[in-house]
């Protein structure tokens, strides 16, 4: 991008499968910026003692805008894997609200490699990156890489 802030920086986020670029899952999804407050219900305890929780919609923004001014750097998170998991989920602010917890059954990547694809836009621009997920390895060795230019054109335009 140019010189100038990025405002209102918004992410999509598609997973493809390592050998031939195809779609993993239909629906493309939406970033999560990593330093951005987390989206947690707020316990509430009502009259008679009634339990029950709020959801913050201040905080629990589907489509996470962050602003980039010109010498800073905002990370961006893309994927995570727990405990003694084989596979891994594609992560945003939806995974605090899935069912189990953290893990959402319609972002569930097996043990495997993948490509992923990154579109940042901006005040009508477009940044575009690929990375390799190596989830085929333990969790000490999961981890997210540049794609290699032959892994770039196996994407299939999206």
């Amino acid at each position: 991008m140019v010189g100038a802030p990025a405002l209102q920086c918004r992410a999509t986020i598609t997973f493809h499968h390592l050998n031939d670029g195809q779609k993993v899952f239909d629906k493309t999804m939406t970033g999560r910026w990593s330093g951005s407050p987390e989206p947690v219900a707020l316990p509430v305890v009502g009259p008679q003692g009634q339990q029950f929780q709020l959801i913050d919609f201040s905080r629990f923004n589907i489509e996470s805008r962050i602003d980039v001014y010109p010498g800073e750097r905002e990370l961006l998170d893309i994927v995570a894997r727990f405990d003694k998991n084989d596979e891994c989920y594609g992560w945003n602010n939806e995974a605090y609200f899935s069912q189990p917890i953290w893990r959402n059954p319609a972002r569930k990547l097996d043990k495997g490699r993948y490509l992923v694809k990154v579109i940042i836009t901006s005040s009508g621009q477009k940044c575009i990156d690929y990375f390799r997920i190596s989830n085929e390895v333990t969790r000490t060795d999961f981890r997210l890489d540049p794609a290699t230019p032959i892994e770039r054109g196996r994407v299939v335009a999206t």
